[in-house]
């Protein structure tokens, strides 16, 4: 990553404002991508609940390298996601910007997630 160049005369730094700027929008994206991964990963273990009671007789069948592939993907697309909110934090300052943080889901606590809080790019 660059050093960071800080204009003592108080002017804006337009670099800083332009990386942060496009840095955004490909935040916005990833979340956007890893959103629809986990719609699908959600979807398909709602199929695995499957209807006992609907009059049907099926048994969902469970996909395991499908759901693994989803994970994959929410992964791989989770690590961009911290690597570019790296970047956006490393610029913000300078562009006058607050840093993103990352956030616990509401219904677990820390306690709950263990380390897993490590593994998304929290400290």
């Amino acid at each position: 990553m660059q050093e960071r160049t800080i204009d003592s005369d108080n002017k804006p730094n337009y670099e800083a404002i332009g990386r942060c700027k496009l840095l955004k929008e490909k935040i916005a994206k990833l979340i956007i991508q890893r959103s629809e991964s986990a719609d699908k990963l959600s979807d398909e273990i709602m199929h695995l609940k499957g209807h006992p009671y609907s009059g049907e007789y099926f048994i969902p069948k469970f996909d395991i390298d499908y759901i693994h592939k989803l994970l994959e993907k929410i992964a791989v697309v989770n690590t961009e996601l911290v690597q570019t909110v790296n970047k956006f934090n490393f610029y913000c300052q300078d562009a006058s910007e607050l840093p993103l943080k990352f956030t616990l889901s509401h219904r677990k606590s820390v306690r709950e997630c263990g380390r897993a809080g490590s593994i998304i790019g929290m400290s």
